[in-house]
């Protein structure tokens, strides 16, 4: 997948991003039963983001969901569950 260039309308989209998700309070998102997903990607560069490496090796973190801050456990989905989801 070629990564995204970054332009003024893509600064924009990000921007918008953030705002719609923080003014959600968390509450637009990805659920899997009771975990959180988050997807690390870098723009559709091949690398990861630098805050995922910070998360892999902390295992830990705190997310935003439904208005309320929380520390949660990170792993990495494997197998046939990264697949899924």
């Amino acid at each position: 997948m070629p990564a995204v260039r970054r332009t003024p309308l893509v600064e924009l989209v990000w921007r918008v991003h953030r705002f719609l998700f923080r003014a959600s309070g968390g509450r637009i998102g990805s659920r899997d039963g009771d975990r959180y997903v988050v997807f690390a990607t870098h723009a559709g560069e091949d690398r990861d983001p630098p805050w995922w490496h910070n998360l892999r090796h902390a295992g830990e973190g705190d997310v935003l969901v439904d208005g309320k801050r929380m520390h949660v456990r990170a792993r990495e989905a494997e197998g046939a569950e990264r697949d899924r989801l």
